[in-house]
């Protein structure tokens, strides 16, 4: 959110201020082997639940990491990306209940997936973290953060990117 966009700000400054070349990259939700977000996922399915907001339509942003890193070494050597920003995700249209459904198959269908209207989720949240944080040691059982995560948006245009670079990500989402 606004964090990020004063961050890239600052890289902006102080780059132009100095004559470094820069290009700023906004992966999307990266995911692939050893990602502490999918293990964590699996984990709580395993465990028992798992949560969708308002049906789990919203787009989940995903970005295979191998995807990442040819975005990384595109933008590493090429002119058209220098001074530039860009949305960087892989090119389908996975929702977080189409994402969290397929898991949940991976994992031979162990673990229960609840779906909460994002108001309700929120207000359980921002109380899990505040009251109950202040009472119970930890993490929160539902952050506010991860409400935020899975109930808005992650699917950012990534028209920009796949027009200057010419990729459409070479490791699909079925794998």
């Amino acid at each position: 959110g606004r964090s990020k966009w004063q961050g890239e700000q600052i890289v902006r400054e102080q780059c132009r201020g100095a004559g470094v070349p820069f290009t700023i990259l906004r992966p999307g939700n990266v995911i692939g082997p050893g990602s502490q977000f999918i293990t964590r996922m699996g984990k709580e399915l395993r465990r028992g639940v798992l949560m969708t907001l308002d049906g789990g339509q919203v787009h989940a942003g995903l970005l295979y990491v191998d995807n990442l890193v040819d975005y990384l070494l595109w933008a590493a050597k090429s002119p058209q990306a220098l001074g530039e920003c860009f949305n960087v995700r892989d090119p389908g249209e996975v929702t977080w209940g189409q994402f969290i459904q397929d898991f949940k198959r991976a994992l031979n269908g162990r673990g229960w997936v609840i779906d909460l209207p994002f108001a309700v989720a929120d207000g359980l949240a921002h109380l899990s973290a505040g009251v109950l944080g202040r009472l119970l040691p930890g993490e929160p059982l539902l952050h506010p953060l991860l409400v935020r995560l899975f109930g808005r948006t992650c699917g950012h245009s990534i028209r920009k990117i796949q027009t200057a670079s010419g990729f459409v990500g070479a490791v699909p989402y079925s794998e």
